[in-house]
């Protein structure tokens, strides 16, 4: 079939040539041939003439072909059939696409299709992924250091594919401990070698501490060595003197018990219930708000320095004699009467009690110079019955907490206090004239002071009188006034020097008939 086909074609291009030929004016011979196009299988036909010329022309080769085992070109002029390249596949191209990798040939042929197994985890500095082994990625996702990491040396954060980030050097700036012991950490958490505490006594104004150089305090081995009640009575006038170490630790024993004044001991024993105070009760100018030093040891034999604060009272008084004898300096070559008395109750003056007159004495004189603290209560007394009032003279005294009414009488030297006060101090004190006269007017012997009163304190103090007076005070210099209220119908002055228009600072005088 194929060579009749060829034949015909033949046929057909001589008649289209004899054609050509009789309509060209010059022979095939002459003919200078152009045109048509030669095959492999044909030269070209002139398009003047009609007769062929020229070589056969190059195969024209299309798309491989293969089979199982060889791939080739072939021809595609037809009937030609003429083949190229022909041989054995060579799988030399590694291929892949979403599913699957395999080899293929340059023809195309496949060898070796899988679908792709992602076993390999790789990644680079933003991002991890798992690989196949042809190289297909799988699930790739920007790294995410969400776990903390570290070894002996250094810390960062890690991705779950194990990519790291932040790598730093150990900084072991936190200290921490437990009961036992203590170490240093990192911020990440690594941790040095643990010590055991090893403790010091440290010693507190409230508590003594067994602590260890890292910080760590023992709470089982912390020592109070402070007392509930402070600024207890310590009253020295009893048969015996106790001290209470109520709110202490507990303790074994009491070493030592002493009273420090001045850089002067006074040993009072080591028996809380029963103290040594023989020595102290003669030691009046120690009297008053003292702290007292104990010395205790625990049963680990550690000693510990209990300080108390206390009020060392040189006597109660409950009786107008007994507060006559203990107050009231009379002059003479009597001493300086100092110490710290209180009273017990309010005191009126007793059926037959004798009224002994007081001393004067100036500044640089004896005097009573310790402190009466009333507690609250009132002495009730008249002074028309012995000179210079309850103190004689008072040098550097304290008078506190206590209300005083007198039956003034002032035809003679009767004030209510003392004659001269020195550097007094007046804290919470209510003064109550109740009656008497001033004798023919004159500027002398003052209702409070009967003369000089220089350089005292006035805190929380108030004056009534329920008589006229005239200068509620004589000789007043240099005193400091925090707080004086006076209810009282004044005819004079201040004081000799100070008129009622001229006031001290902190004084204020309310008129009897306006109160």
């Amino acid at each position: 079939m194929g060579r009749k086909a060829t034949f015909v074609t033949a046929l057909l291009a001589l008649a289209a040539s004899a054609a050509l030929a009789a309509a060209c004016e010059k022979t095939p011979e002459a003919c200078v041939h152009e045109g048509g196009t030669a095959t492999c299988l044909t030269r070209a036909i002139c398009e003047k003439c009609g007769e062929e010329y020229g070589e056969l022309g190059a195969h024209v080769y299309g798309e491989w072909k293969s089979d199982e085992t060889n791939h080739r070109k072939e021809c595609t002029i037809e009937g030609c059939g003429a083949k190229s390249e022909e041989a054995a596949h060579a799988y030399t191209i590694t291929k892949s696409d979403d599913t699957n990798h395999w080899n293929e040939c340059k023809c195309g042929a496949k060898s070796g299709v899988e679908a792709h197994a992602y076993t390999v985890a790789k990644s680079d500095d933003t991002n991890h992924w798992n690989e196949c082994e042809c190289g297909a990625k799988s699930g790739v996702e920007a790294h995410a250091y969400t776990v903390a990491k570290s070894d002996d040396t250094q810390h960062w954060n890690e991705c779950e594919c194990g990519a790291k980030s932040g790598v730093e050097a150990h900084a072991y700036t936190v200290a921490k401990s437990d009961d036992t012991q203590h170490w240093n950490e990192c911020v990440c958490g690594y941790e040095t070698e643990k010590s055991n505490h090893v403790y010091s006594l440290i010693e507190g104004d409230v508590y003594d501490e067994y602590s260890c150089e890292c910080g760590f305090k023992n709470e089982e081995k912390k020592f109070k060595k402070t007392v509930d009640n402070v600024d207890k009575d310590l009253v020295l006038s009893g048969t015996t003197c106790a001290l209470d170490l109520t709110g202490v630790s507990e303790y074994a024993s009491v070493e030592s018990i002493k009273l420090i004044v001045g850089g002067t001991e006074t040993d009072l024993g080591n028996n809380i219930n029963a103290l040594n105070a023989e020595t102290l009760r003669t030691e009046t100018q120690k009297h008053g708000k003292q702290t007292i030093t104990v010395v205790v040891k625990t049963a680990d034999g550690v000693s510990h320095t209990v300080l108390v604060p206390v009020v060392i009272v040189t006597k109660e008084i409950s009786t107008m004699t007994e507060l006559q004898d203990c107050v009231k300096w009379l002059g003479g070559a009597m001493d300086n009467i100092y110490g710290y008395y209180t009273l017990r109750c309010d005191i009126t003056t007793e059926s037959g009690f004798v009224v002994k007159n007081g001393g004067i004495s100036y500044s640089s004189g004896n005097a009573f110079r310790g402190t009466l603290d009333g507690r609250g209560f009132s002495v009730s007394f008249n002074s028309s019955a012995g000179g210079c009032g309850l103190f004689g003279t008072m040098n550097g005294a304290t008078l506190k907490n206590i209300t005083i009414k007198d039956a003034w009488n002032n035809n003679g030297n009767r004030p209510m206090l003392a004659y001269n006060a020195y550097n007094v101090t007046f804290e919470k004190v209510k003064l109550i004239i109740n009656n008497g006269g001033v004798k023919n007017g004159t500027e002398g012997y003052t209702p409070i002071i009967g003369a000089s009163m220089h350089g005292c304190t006035f805190k929380e103090t108030e004056i009534v009188s329920n008589i006229e007076i005239k200068n509620v005070f004589y000789d007043a210099k240099n005193n400091i006034f925090e707080s004086l209220t006076i209810t009282a119908d004044v005819t004079g002055k201040f004081s000799k020097d100070i008129e009622l228009t001229a006031l001290p600072e902190g004084v204020t005088i309310h008129p009897k008939t306006q109160a």
